[in-house]
C-alpha cells in the first residue's frame, strides 16, 4: 500500500502543503520546480498581477503546449503507421518475388540434365 506524505512546496515564494504518495514525491518535486519556473516566466513576461492571474495564464500556456505536443504525437503516429504500411507492401512484394524465384529454380532443377 502506498503511504501518503505531506510535502511542503514553494511556488512563487508561497508555501503550500501537498499530500502525495511517498513513491511519487520525487515526481511531485520535479513538477513543482517546473511549475514554479513557468509561473516565474509568466510573471516576468506578462502584465499579470496576482498569483491567481499568473496561475491561470501559466495554466493556459501549459495547456497550449500540451495540445501542440499532442498534435505532434498524432502526426508522428500517422507517419509511423504509413511507414509500417509501406514496409508491409514491400515485404509482400519481396515475398512474392522470392516465391517466383523459388518456382523458377524448381522448374530449372526439374529440367536440368542429371
Amino acid at each position: 500500500m502506498n503511504s501518503i506524505k505531506t510535502i511542503a512546496v514553494s511556488i512563487l515564494g508561497k508555501e503550500y502543503q501537498v499530500n502525495c504518495p511517498i513513491d511519487d514525491s520525487a515526481a511531485l518535486k520535479k513538477a513543482v520546480e517546473y511549475l514554479n519556473k513557468k509561473m516565474t516566466e509568466t510573471k516576468k513576461n506578462s502584465n499579470a498581477i496576482g498569483i491567481d492571474r499568473i496561475a491561470i495564464m501559466t495554466a493556459l500556456n501549459l495547456a497550449d503546449d500540451l495540445i501542440k505536443k499532442d498534435i505532434d504525437v498524432s502526426k508522428i503516429t500517422a507517419e509511423k503507421n504509413e511507414l509500417g504500411d509501406q514496409i508491409n507492401i514491400h515485404n509482400t512484394i519481396v515475398h512474392s518475388a522470392s516465391q517466383k524465384i523459388e518456382n523458377i529454380m524448381g522448374k530449372f532443377e526439374e529440367n536440368a540434365p542429371k
